[in-house]
């Protein structure tokens, strides 16, 4: 949902807010085989079920004048994942995974034309990745016995601040163009997976967050015509 209001003929108010929903459900039976009979196997079998919502609401104010195009604002947004698991769907007991984030989401962004097919962008926001149901799970996951997977129900959200910014330019007279763009990152208890390999060849993964960590990318393309208008 969006709404956007004039205040003036430079200035304008802008409100929005987001709305997601999602259920999962997963029934895994795994039994062993033996002489032809099958037993299951409570280790490797897992029922859960998980509802997963997602809120933001924010504003932010814009102005607009001779190629200037800048606007600033805030939101507030909250992930809430509510889910239970056990061996098997009649299972007497079941473990809850019940964790509720929040976080203040600010974002900003400048374009501005500078004349003559030239264009320049600067922007800035913050994103939040939730760990997914599957790492939050204090369970042992040895369906490979290669590769041991365990959750972590200690797990924070990971938070990133995202700095990028872009030029173009575009010649109408030989067809040239160009375009730069630079990007930066810098997460806050970032998840990752922890690895570790025995001496049997055997490894063990987890999920954990760790403080700092960043990101830097930058790309940059040229085009021009090899034969007018025809190839580039």
């Amino acid at each position: 949902m969006f709404y956007l209001e004039p205040i003036s003929k430079k200035f304008f108010w802008e409100s929005f807010y987001n709305l997601s929903l999602r259920t999962d459900k997963v029934d895994r039976d795994v039994f062993d085989l033996a002489n032809e009979d099958r037993k299951r196997n409570d280790v490797l079998s897992r029922y859960y079920t998980n509802e997963f919502s997602f809120h933001r609401l924010g504003t932010s104010v814009r102005y607009a004048h001779k190629g200037i195009n800048l606007s600033v604002g805030l939101a507030g947004q909250e992930f809430r994942l509510k889910g239970r698991f056990a061996s098997d769907q009649t299972s007497a007991t079941f473990t809850p995974v019940d964790r509720t984030y929040f976080a203040w989401v600010p974002n900003a962004y400048l374009n501005y034309d500078l004349k003559n097919n030239r264009f320049l962008s600067i922007n800035y926001s913050v994103s939040v990745r939730q760990p997914s149901t599957r790492d939050l799970q204090p369970v042992i996951d040895n369906s490979n016995p290669r590769y041991i997977r365990e959750g972590n129900p200690n797990l924070l959200p990971q938070l990133s601040h995202n700095l990028g910014g872009n030029f173009r330019l575009f010649n109408p007279a030989n067809f040239t163009n160009l375009f730069i763009n630079l990007n930066y990152a810098y997460n806050i208890n970032q998840i990752v997976f922890n690895q570790t390999v025995d001496t049997l060849l055997i490894t063990r993964t987890k999920p954990t967050n760790i403080s700092g960590g960043s990101n830097v990318g930058s790309y940059l393309g040229f085009g021009f015509p090899l034969k007018k208008t025809k190839i580039t």
